[in-house]
This record gives C-alpha cells, structure tokens and sequence, in this order.
C-alpha cells in the first residue's frame, strides 16, 4: 500500500463531510457523490495519488458507471435504512432496545459497511488505469 494515514484520514474525513452534507442539503447530490467517490480509496492508498488527486481521478473515471455503481450500492444502503430503522423504532421509554432487534439492526449496519467497502473495491479495481502492468508484462 503506498498511502499513509494521512491519506486515509482526509480521504475519510472529506468525503464523510461532503457525503453527509450532500445527503442533508438535498438527498440527489448526496448520492451523486456517493457513487462518484465509492472507489477513492483505491486511489488514494493502493496507487498513491494523494487526496485531491484520488478525489479528481474517482470523479472523473466512474462518470460512464454510475448507473451500475448506483444500482450496486443500492442494497447495502438499504440494509443501513433497515438497521437504523429497526433501532429507532424499537426503543422504549427508557431508551432499552430488546437483544434479538438490537443484534438484527447491528447485524444489517456491519453488513452494509463491508458491502460498501467491498463494492468500493470492486469499482476501483474495474476502473483503474492497468495498461502499465500489461505493458511490463508482454516487454
């Protein structure tokens, strides 16, 4: 891996805020963005690109896939929805939840944490510039 923390950190840090503000000032550019960054992180750690340059390369290589990407990150932010749903909606007045809602809505938010995590490296392996490595390999 060629990025450091430093490159996690504000790849982390700057697309949750820009992701999250998105979604809050109005739910399209929230998902717009989401999709066009899902795989920043390829960029910015695997080839080393640095912050600003994963975010222009994420952006700009995934415009011709956003149907796909959005359709495939469809599920998991609906398994988020499904948990937070079934927390929000299972407290008392004490603010108790039971431990078979509690497990099934954490259950459903770590599996939609991995499932975007592993989508995001899907993408980023599908649309990562690879001609350098082919071209070493038949030299």
């Amino acid at each position: 891996m060629k990025g450091g923390f430093g490159t996690f950190f504000g790849l982390s840090l700057l697309s949750g805020v820009g992701i999250a503000l998105g979604l809050v000032v109005l739910i399209i550019p929230g998902i717009v963005v989401f999709v066009r960054w899902a795989p920043i992180y390829g960029f910015g750690l695997v080839d080393g690109d640095g912050v600003s340059a994963a975010f222009e390369k994420s952006w700009r290589l995934t415009g011709d896939h956003f149907v796909a990407i959005l359709i495939a990150i469809a599920v998991p932010v609906a398994m988020y929805l499904a948990g937070f749903a079934i927390l929000f909606f299972n407290f008392d007045a004490m603010g108790m939840i039971d431990l078979i809602p509690s497990a099934i809505a954490n259950l459903l938010l770590a599996l939609g944490g991995a499932s975007v995590g592993a989508i995001g490296i899907a993408v980023y392996s599908l649309v990562r510039d690879n001609t350098a490595e082919l071209t070493e390999v038949f030299e």
